[in-house]
């Protein structure tokens, strides 16, 4: 989301950015360079956001320590790139008949209002054309109208992400949205079959990403309020057993058998609902008019990591499911540190591989 103009202001060359991926339980940055072949990773790290009150949540202080952290081990260049998420941002496309350029920035402010539930006045509105404005001055052809796509992002929303970036002495160059990242993502590595279209659906600890990429161009966003910690929390009452406890013995069968629990039917149910709204907004996509089918269904996040999770939307949904881990395309010539890191949670980072793909 190229909703902070960075790259316009007079001077700024271009610069080396890392994906900064500040999410509601960890910290995650990838630093990429890019080559004439492709890209190569150089960094990765990701860091868990503690709270120093777990009865009160993470304090702004304890966000800005995960932040530290994690940018002292993954953000050499300074340089990042943020993304939002959830009720705070939007993303719609749009189809305008032909306009001059100095209107169609207006058309699109009109727009916005018209179908965003966020308050335009405390938020900044940008947008992306996907069919360009002219077919260029040596053209004869005619346009056949504009499509593209506009993002919403709250002022509130966006200053917080850079404040806590610049809080470490690192600069937020860009402001992106976490669902584009993912699609920025995926498009460099998948091919996506003629006529069809592909989704990447990405599970975090509050919000659940999904984005798909249509044979038009024009991106699919929706952000679902349920991620991880739902789930995780029906676990525990399950068993009345702790979060945590049942956080570890997703992926540790010996700690789940000490304490009785069964992980593989306990997470199913646990989340039901969860695949059955991912289930259900992949349906919406596929029956809007003039809406190319899926192909595949690409998942990511941590929850990409649980077989058990991967087995079950596999089974629930009608396109294959796959796992997508960046790291098995992008070559690997940092540091061993980073390196374990990439191989243990490479689709754990995709959202902050695909901010570290923008150019600035």
């Amino acid at each position: 989301m190229p909703m902070i103009g960075i790259k316009k202001n007079k001077g700024l060359t271009a610069i080396q950015v890392a994906g900064l991926d500040i999410g509601s339980g960890s910290v995650k940055a990838v630093q990429l360079q890019k080559e004439e072949r492709g890209y190569v990773a150089t960094h990765a790290a990701i860091v868990p956001i503690t709270a120093s009150d777990p009865e009160a949540g993470p304090s702004d202080a304890d966000i800005r320590k995960a932040v530290e952290a994690c940018c002292k081990q993954a953000c050499p260049s300074r340089y990042t790139v943020c993304g939002l998420s959830g009720t705070e941002v939007m993303v719609r496309g749009f189809n305008f008949p032909n306009l001059p350029p100095e209107a169609l920035a207006q058309a699109v402010l009109f727009e916005a209002q018209q179908v965003c539930p966020l308050d335009i006045k405390n938020s900044v509105v940008d947008y992306q054309l996907i069919t360009p404005v002219s077919q260029g001055e040596n053209s004869d052809a005619p346009t056949t109208g504009l499509r593209g796509f506009f993002v919403v992002g709250t002022n509130e929303a966006v200053q917080r992400k850079k404040t806590w970036a610049q809080s470490v002495a690192s600069r937020a160059v860009l402001m992106d949205v976490d669902g584009l990242a993912l699609l920025n993502c995926i498009s460099r590595f998948e091919q996506r079959v003629p006529g069809t279209s592909i989704a990447v659906i990405n599970v975090g600890k509050m919000y659940t990403n999904i984005a798909i990429l249509g044979e038009d161009g024009l991106p699919f966003i929706r952000d679902l309020p349920e991620g991880s910690q739902t789930i995780i929390e029906r676990i525990a009452a399950e068993y009345n057993v702790s979060f945590s406890l049942a956080e570890q013995a997703l992926s540790d069968a010996a700690l789940a058998r000490e304490h009785g629990i069964e992980t593989g039917p306990s997470l199913r149910k646990a989340c039901r609902n969860l695949v059955g709204n991912i289930s259900d907004t992949i349906r919406y996509y596929t029956l809007q008019e003039e809406s190319a089918p899926n192909s595949r269904v690409l998942l990511c996040g941590g929850f990409a990591l649980l077989g058990d999770f991967v087995a079950f939307l596999d089974e629930s949904l009608p396109e294959e499911v796959a796992v997508f881990n960046p790291f098995a395309e992008i070559p690997w010539v940092g540091d061993s540190e980073g390196l374990q890191c990439a191989q243990k949670y490479g689709p754990a980072l995709a959202v902050a591989t695909g901010l570290a793909m923008r150019t600035v």
